[in-house]
């Protein structure tokens, strides 16, 4: 097999660390392409000095992980290949957040496997370790295994492995107990269960699983009942799941899942929980509440509010929309009806973040903005025409949105002044021209998302433009056969797509667009000039047949 994911590097400049790849898998989906050779000695020595990093190997695997998951403990563990300059970058700050926790009490332990020979490849395989590094969390000897797409830095790593220790879980056996877990949290999640059957229950394993799932995360309070007398007095008919929220100045709600909701369903029941768990207006600066309305990935009203705002006033405003639509949210044909409000400071992550992706100038503020997180990279944006920021006017931005009568913000730098020649063969397009010339339907058009502060881009660039230069004079020598068929580029850091379809999932991303219908389609090979031209004649239909099958075999 080969190796298809070396030499992946990493950006150090501020930002670019999250934006340049979405998670580590994709980071090394999309680094797949560009692999080259690091030197043998790298290579043997990524993994020569492990220090208090637990190395697995095939025969050791599984004692290990079961040895090291019992009794609610967990264990992360990392994926990796010698060859991977991510994974040899990763090395240094994993041994030193091993160190560190292998001195806490009970000490909790990090482990790494080489991926790269057959037999332990096949583990990772089967674990979908599809890039390297991929981190996985293993607990309940082995039989619980979640997923990480978080940070990569020490502090991370520790707090991973920290907050995934111990049981996800509380049972508790009077309803004493429970009012207590609801006075101190301000959510919690209850699984209401009869205690005959419930090793064979498929809603107890799926609550389990999810508990386990967002353990990390540290955004719920998970508890169990059994007892029939404290099943009954939570109001809950089993079974059944009850979320509990008890923020500050709202007083304690309870909603419990509707019968047509299939609670076996992990995903279901998440979707339930996250849609369900925010509160009447957020705070973003909470990470908590942060973290909550990113997950719940539904769109998000946030006043943003400059230094020394008057947040009392935007929280009372606030308060009062969101009692007001709060009918319309939960009426039956809501499906696209949701909705969350937020208070946000120009200060925090959250409004740093929405204002750089609107150009929002904090002389600008405040501001009243709409935000959903739809794409690995970029956002769905709406912006108010309002100089005021108050009842009336948050009310009505937020009826507009829920109406789908406001046209989504699409950042877009200037439209270029060009003219496409022999030197200068690539389409430059910009938000603004992206659907006149991405989604011509009589063009064929090869498209490149790109950052131009990321590395793999900046690596693309001069084999893009080789093709581009070919496909120029085959369109001189045959414009009947090439005439239709453009090469185009958008910088997607600085300009959105306004086609769902057609987004950035990791710089660069590469794209064919079919004349006609403009589906678009995904490339994911090697990103030289010849395989990009060969894949785009495959894609317009002008390969001759005996030279496709060839290619595809």
């Amino acid at each position: 097999q080969q190796r298809i994911m070396r030499g992946a590097r990493t950006m150090r400049t501020q930002n670019s660390r999250v934006l340049c790849f979405a998670s580590f898998t994709v980071v090394l989906l999309a680094a797949a392409v560009f692999a080259e050779d690091n030197s043998a000695d790298s290579a043997a020595n990524v993994f020569s000095d492990p220090g208090d990093v637990l190395m697995l190997h095939h025969n050791s695997f599984h004692f290990t992980i079961f040895e090291k998951t019992e009794a609610g403990a967990a264990l992360v563990l990392v994926f990796c290949a010698p060859w991977s300059q991510i994974c040899q970058e990763l090395m240094p700050i994993y041994k030193e957040a091993a160190a560190e926790l292998k001195a806490e009490n009970p000490p909790i332990y990090l482990a790494m496997m080489d991926a790269d020979p057959m037999d332990n490849r096949n583990i990772a395989l089967r674990y979908g370790a599809k890039g390297f590094p991929t981190v996985k969390v293993f607990k309940n000897n082995a039989a619980t295994v979640v997923d990480y797409k978080g940070g990569r830095e020490k502090e991370d790593i520790i707090k991973l492995a920290k907050a995934s220790q111990g049981y996800s879980w509380t049972e508790v056996f009077s309803s004493s107990e429970l009012d207590e877990q609801v006075a101190a949290n301000e959510r919690v999640v209850i699984f209401g269960g009869r205690e005959h059957g419930r090793a064979a229950s498929s809603a107890w394993k799926a609550f389990q699983l999810l508990a386990d799932n967002v353990q990390s995360k540290q955004q719920f309070k998970f508890l169990a009942a059994f007892k029939p007398a404290v099943v009954e007095a939570a109001g809950i008919d089993a079974p059944a799941i009850q979320l509990i929220t008890n923020y500050k100045g709202e007083g304690i709600t309870k909603q419990v899942t509707e019968p047509k909701l299939n609670i076996s369903s992990v995903s279901q029941v998440e979707r339930w929980l996250y849609t369900r768990a925010k509160p009447l207006v957020a705070n973003t600066a909470d990470p908590i509440h942060a973290s909550i309305l990113r997950d719940a990935k539904i769109p998000v009203l946030h006043v943003i509010l400059k230094e020394g705002g008057d947040r009392a006033a935007a929280t009372a405003a606030l308060t009062s929309v969101a009692q007001e639509i709060a009918p319309l949210l939960a009426s039956p044909d809501a499906s696209r009806k949701l909705l969350a409000l937020a208070l946000t400071d120009a200060a925090d992550e959250v409004g740093k973040a929405v204002m750089g992706e609107m150009g929002i100038e904090s002389t600008a503020l405040p501001a009243i903005v709409i935000r959903v997180i739809r794409y690995p990279l970029r956002s769905s944006l709406w912006q108010a025409k309002a100089n005021r920021i108050d009842k009336d006017a948050i009310s009505a931005f937020a009826s507009d949105f829920l109406n789908s009568k406001l046209n989504r913000f699409i950042k877009s730098d200037p439209s270029p002044d060009q003219t496409l020649s022999r030197k200068d063969p690539v389409q430059r397009v910009v938000g603004s021209t992206f659907e006149s010339v991405v989604m011509d339907p009589s063009k064929h058009v090869l498209l490149s998302l790109y950052a131009p502060w990321c590395p793999h881009s900046k690596r693309l660039e001069p084999e893009y433009r080789k093709a581009a230069a070919k496909f120029w004079s085959m369109r001189e020598k045959k414009p009947e056969k090439y005439g239709n068929l453009v090469i185009a580029q958008m910088d997607a850091s600085a300009n959105d797509s306004p086609v769902d379809h057609i987004q950035a999932v990791a710089y660069p991303t590469i794209m064919f667009v079919s004349a006609g219908n403009n589906t678009a389609t995904r490339y994911q090979g090697p990103k030289t000039a010849l395989d990009l031209i060969k894949w785009a004649k495959i894609q317009a239909g002008l390969l001759p047949e005996a030279e496709k099958r060839k290619e595809e075999l």
